[in-house]
């Protein structure tokens, strides 16, 4: 049984966090309440086992840019593992277009990713915890909306949320825009591990929009992260890597990407559950499943 002194300290630690937060945006001062829909695991089947497309909006652009010089190794914390490999970036071309901040009427923001014209893959656990909500998408934000925003206007997710680490495999939600701005700033396909042949892969890509940097209002980018577990509690799911993740909020909600024949496409979404050594990302079938029926039931 954990002593006072260090739930004491765990609770402090919690309400620090949760005071950091930032202020409601200014923008969601019209956004409309979001409707939620939830699907069973059964509801989601037929989309099961299928890619999702994506929607280059550059087909021109190289297939791997110049990582930028990280000059300065910050000293190592929850959810960083050793050096921090995360870089500033400031490209707003595609794919970079197609992924940005997620604010919340809560004050909570956290990363998204396009995966569809005008569907959003980000963590459940950014989700308010009240009936009654607002949320905006603004796609390459940047200390403020480069390429505009749309409001929230329905989120699809499974109708239940289980305890880490298995339960982190559903931690995801698929938030539906006002407004189709994947056919300007393109989205990302999506597709389901293949864990026999993709475990111990070290080709992933990752960006997110960090509260332990730039207080969660620039975007930061990773490569080279190492897929270190997928078949832990289910096949698919939760992905475990070597990426740098910090939460509890900002980062999560940030893309797990690989480029396979110069396409992008989406495995999974980062939590804000890490382990020593670890981080993990929400994945898995119901994650391509709830993907397949937002693009289906939102067109």
């Amino acid at each position: 049984m954990l002593s006072t002194p260090i739930l004491t300290t765990a609770f402090l630690a919690l309400v620090a966090s949760i005071s950091a937060a930032p202020s409601p945006d200014p923008n969601l001062a019209s956004a409309p309440l979001v409707q939620v829909k939830t699907y069973t695991p059964s509801q989601l089947a037929p989309f099961l086992g299928k890619t999702n497309p994506g929607h280059s909006i550059n087909a021109s652009l190289a297939a791997r840019e110049l990582e930028s010089s990280q000059e300065d190794h910050l000293a190592k914390r929850s959810g960083v593992i050793g050096a921090d490999n995360r870089v500033l970036w400031t490209s707003k071309d595609y794919p970079y277009s197609a992924i940005g901040r997620i604010s919340f009427s809560s004050g909570w923001k956290c990363t998204g990713v396009l995966v569809g014209s005008r569907h959003v893959a980000t963590a459940r656990s950014c989700i308010p915890l009240s009936d009654t909500w607002g949320a905006r998408f603004a796609p390459s934000y940047y200390d403020g909306e480069r390429l505009g925003g749309s409001n929230v206007v329905a989120a699809v997710m499974l109708p239940f949320f289980s305890f880490p680490p298995c339960g982190y495999k559903d931690d995801f939600a698929i938030l539906v825009l006002a407004d189709q701005i994947g056919y300007e700033r393109g989205w990302f396909g999506s597709k389901e591990i293949y864990c026999p042949g993709q475990k111990n892969s070290n080709g992933w890509f990752h960006m997110g929009y960090p509260s332990d940097k730039d207080n969660g209002n620039r975007p930061y980018r990773q490569e080279a992260i190492k897929l270190l577990s997928c078949d832990t509690c289910a096949p698919g799911g939760p992905l475990e890597t070597d990426a740098d993740v910090t939460g509890p909020y900002g980062q999560p909600g940030g893309p797990l990407w690989l480029l396979e024949n110069g396409e992008r496409f989406v495995y999974g979404v980062a939590t804000d559950w890490n382990t020593p050594g670890r981080n993990y990302f929400a994945s898995g079938p119901d994650f391509l499943g709830a993907i397949g029926a937002a693009r289906r039931d939102y067109p």
